[in-house]
């Protein structure tokens, strides 16, 4: 057979994890539309001109160039925030802000060591051009409730601020705190002090560099950091958002990391990163980036965040496996119309079923075992069996056991 190849760092996705996908993405979408977010469908190609000075030196050196076929020099989208203001700026009078917007899309980058991935999936929200406090605890606390209703367990928020960093930065020559940086960024730390030790910086601001990367952990972390600052200003509104969480009960997977950067590059105030139980890195995160509003000619304030729709998926297969009951329904001596009702049925009852129409038993027995269903159901006799142990149950009895 010959093999069907696809371009190296690409994939097709099915199966379970695109279940899993689908799932989220659909989920999301309702979620955030019950409070006001619209979906958005960007454009597969951006114009360079538009993206290069905007994108961080990070995501400039991972664009994917090439022509349109009218000959505009453009990239495969790298970075979906980026078409959201453009579209909102050009599309949406003043007085129409603050504008919500989700998509669930793909993105083109160069790879990054250790991927050789190309491609990606992100679902994410934004929230532009709205004035005043709360938006960042809304969207933040919107995620964590996504998170919550996907049946996800062990994830966690860790918060921090671009703010925070730049006033300990303050002073510090621009190649050298741009360097400290991509070290903070690359969670490099002994390139960070080795860089640190070779500077002239002054005995407070030096100590205050010096712990800046140990400035992680619980919310009493911003108390021993507004010590070293001499003021709770630069960290009023990241204890403003944990003081918020907290009292919306999400207070115990809440972290902060005073060091935090984002990769992105365009963020200039509180940012966030979410992680999985059993994920070594974050799924996604976001934060504010209201200078980069500002460079649409926008006026006003931003939030957004962005996950990783494919790790996403990942953790919710582990994490939900055997939390749906599911089962492969053999239509036996049952006639189509009534084998189809009885997976109506069932369907309406939150059972995933998936109907056989083979003559034989054993065959649909082993179809069941090849999709990993743990259960199998005669639809005329109303038998239910484990794939497993072939212990078997009426129906009634059955539905009684797993939706208890």
């Amino acid at each position: 057979m010959k093999m069907n190849r696809i371009p190296k760092g690409c994939k097709n996705i099915g199966a379970g994890l695109a279940e899993a996908m689908e799932r989220c993405r659909a989920s999301f979408l309702s979620a955030f539309a019950s409070y006001g977010y619209c979906p958005f469908w960007p454009s597969g190609l951006q114009l360079l001109e538009t993206a290069l000075d905007k994108l961080s030196p990070y995501l400039k050196r991972r664009i994917i160039p090439l022509s349109s076929p009218h000959g505009e020099p453009c990239c495969l989208r790298t970075d979906i925030t980026l078409g959201v203001v453009a579209y909102c700026a050009a599309h949406h009078p003043p007085h129409e802000r603050p504008l919500r917007i989700s998509y669930v899309d793909r993105l083109f980058r160069i790879p990054s060591s250790p991927s050789y991935d190309i491609e990606g999936y992100q679902l994410g929200a934004e929230l532009i051009g709205w004035e005043g406090r709360g938006a960042d605890v809304e969207i933040i606390s919107l995620l964590l409730e996504f998170l919550e209703k996907l049946g996800l367990r062990g994830y966690r928020l860790v918060l921090g601020d671009a703010n925070v960093i730049a006033t300990a930065l303050e002073g510090v020559p621009t190649p050298i705190s741009e360097e400290l940086l991509s070290c903070l960024q690359d969670g490099n730390y002994s390139a960070y002090y080795a860089t640190l030790k070779k500077e002239a910086i002054d005995g407070d601001r030096r100590k205050l560099l010096q712990a800046l990367p140990n400035l992680k952990g619980a919310k009493n972390v911003i108390d021993e950091a507004s010590v070293l600052f001499g003021s709770f200003e630069p960290l009023a509104s990241l204890k403003s958002i944990a003081d918020s969480l907290e009292e919306l009960g999400y207070g115990s997977i809440s972290f902060f990391d005073l060091g935090l950067v984002r990769e992105l590059g365009y963020y200039s105030g509180p940012v966030f990163d979410i992680f999985l139980e059993g994920v070594g890195v974050p799924v996604g995160g976001g934060g504010r980036y209201d200078r980069l509003l500002a460079q649409y000619g926008v006026l006003g304030q931003a939030v957004g965040f962005a996950l990783n729709l494919e790790r996403l998926a990942s953790a919710l297969s582990r994490s939900d496996s055997d939390a749906v009951p599911k089962l492969l329904l053999w239509c036996g001596l049952s006639s189509p119309s009534d084998t189809v009702a009885l997976a109506r049925h069932l369907v309406s009852l939150d059972i995933g079923v998936e109907m056989s129409w083979h003559n034989d038993a054993s065959v649909a027995l082993d179809l069941a075992r090849q999709r990993g269903l743990s259960w199998w159901c005669d639809a005329s006799a109303r038998i239910v069996k484990s794939t497993k142990d072939q212990t078997a149950l009426s129906l009634d009895e059955w539905l009684l056991e797993v939706r208890r």
